[in-house]
């Protein structure tokens, strides 16, 4: 019995070394693991192999009133905006040093709820707000520009289909940043907004049956006035927005492209007009004009999101 213990425990000791090894490199050779391990590139080689479509989702709620000193003067709209699309990308001839992505719409609806009821509209592809873009990247497939022109419809849609992705392997916990420019029309009034992003590689995880990074950003926005509201000349650019902003993004890290990417953000804006008695009468409720200067505020819930369908 003593001889056959001192014969089995060793055999014993080999295959559970042998097991604990397979074991190991089993966790070490996983995808996953790698990935935590040595990071990973954040290339975009977007219809690289052939052309692809994106689907674009904007929703916008809108409630506005008018202020007179910090207190109600009259409400105004509460509206709601959405706008869809499927975004047909496609690969361009390049350059030696430069690829070049070309970004076109499929459709565009817009559909607005508000006290009137509800409606429907296309907007027509020739549409200037809706003209193709082109993205230029270089050769390692890092953003190098957007280029849209006056379509601000598909220059708001690129600011969140190609992000801007820092060089070299990332690991959970990287950050970098990034500036965005868009421009939103809302309640007759035009906003341009700009956002400084702080990004961070928050870790890897499986998605659709292959490894994703996790991807998530906080935002800080500014909106400057571009246009206002036909009724209201005169109203100050000095504008200010209180208010949150976050966003989260999926990244396929095998076949090198982002499935997700959605911003939302919410707060309010305050822009000062010379005279509340220009609001017009149809938006006005109860209260009767005061002649003197006030402020209109937006108070904003609004969501974009790109993904693959």
């Amino acid at each position: 019995m003593k001889t056959f213990t001192q014969k089995t425990v060793p055999v014993l000791l080999m295959l559970a070394g042998t097991l604990i090894l397979v074991v190991g490199l089993i966790y070490y050779l996983a995808p996953i693991t790698r990935l935590r391990l040595y990071g990973v590139t954040l290339e975009q080689p977007v219809a690289a192999s052939g052309p692809a479509n994106f689907l674009v989702g904007w929703r916008s709620h809108v409630k506005s009133w008018t202020e007179y000193n910090g207190r109600l003067d009259t409400p105004m709209a509460d509206d709601t905006t959405d706008e869809t699309s499927t975004l047909f990308v496609e690969r361009l001839p390049g350059t030696p040093t430069e690829n070049m992505i070309q970004v076109k719409p499929k459709e565009w609806i817009r559909s607005v709820k508000n006290a009137s009821g509800f409606a429907n509209q296309i907007i027509p592809l020739n549409h200037p707000s809706i003209a193709t873009a082109t993205i230029l990247l270089d050769k390692q497939w890092t953003l190098l520009e957007r280029r849209e022109g006056a379509a601000w419809r598909i220059g708001r849609a690129l600011e969140f289909l190609i992000p801007k992705f820092p060089k070299g392997p990332v690991r959970p916990g990287s950050t970098w940043k990034e500036h965005l420019e868009w421009t939103e029309v809302t309640s007759d009034w035009k906003l341009g907004w700009q956002a400084d992003l702080q990004w961070v590689l928050k870790g890897f995880e499986p998605c659709y049956g292959v490894p994703c990074a996790q991807l998530a950003y906080d935002a800080t926005l500014q909106p400057v006035l571009l246009q206002e509201a036909s009724w209201s000349k005169g109203a100050s650019r000095d504008i200010h927005f209180a208010g949150t902003a976050h966003g989260e993004a999926l990244y396929n890290t095998t076949q090198k492209f982002v499935i997700s990417n959605t911003l939302t953000y919410s707060g309010k804006i305050k822009i000062h007009i010379p005279n509340l008695e220009e609001v017009p009468e149809e938006l006005r409720v109860g209260a009767p004009p005061i002649n003197s200067d006030g402020d209109v505020v937006l108070q904003l819930d609004d969501k974009i999101d790109i993904r693959l369908p």
